[in-house]
């Protein structure tokens, strides 16, 4: 992923399914939280150049593991 500064105070936003989760972040690398099981995410960053925010990334598409939960009668 290459995301260009155009000068002034740089940070990054970060982006699931296209809604923004997080702004003034110092690196694009970002801990998204609260994600369902077995579920396809797109994720996206773009750079904040004081103030304003460039262009989304190319979509990162992620699926999350499915949950497996023992059954206690087994």
């Amino acid at each position: 992923m290459l995301l260009h500064n155009k000068g002034g105070r740089m940070g990054y936003s970060a982006y699931l399914n296209g809604k923004r989760v997080a702004t003034n972040l110092k690196t694009p690398l970002y801990n998204f939280t609260g994600l369902e099981p077995a579920t396809e995410y797109a994720i996206q960053f773009s750079s904040d150049d004081s103030g304003i925010d460039g262009e989304l990334s190319e979509p990162i598409i992620a699926r999350t593991r499915e949950i497996q939960v023992d059954d206690p009668s087994s």
